[in-house]
């Protein structure tokens, strides 16, 4: 009984992770787009859970080109799912020809 009552305390207190409590995996990708959004290079990265993928959010953006230039607006990606991976289609709201390190989210089903 203590030792559920722990896990609980600490899961109140701020030690809740997305990586180990939530049906998730969280990848870091650096990609470049053109004016389209289109990734000029192969966008794809593994999942670490099995199942359909609900949606990906990107939770940070670093321009590694130049870091005074900003994303324009909010980024979303479109994406397709084959079994084991996600495949990155467009991203809106990069700054075209720019290299960025997106932290993204895979939540599952």
């Amino acid at each position: 009984m203590n030792n559920g009552i722990e896990v609980l305390y600490n899961a109140l207190n701020k030690e809740i992770t997305l990586r180990d409590n939530i049906k998730c995996t969280v990848r870091d990708i650096t990609v470049v787009v053109d004016a389209n959004g289109t990734p000029r290079q192969n966008s794809t990265f593994l999942l670490d859970t099995s199942g359909r993928v609900e949606g990906c959010i990107v939770i940070s953006a670093l321009n590694v080109t130049n870091s005074s230039v900003y994303p324009t607006g909010g980024i979303f990606l479109s994406f397709t799912q084959n079994t084991t991976s996600v495949i990155i289609n467009n991203i809106t709201g990069l700054q075209p020809n720019q290299s960025y390190s997106l932290r993204i989210v895979a939540f599952n089903q």
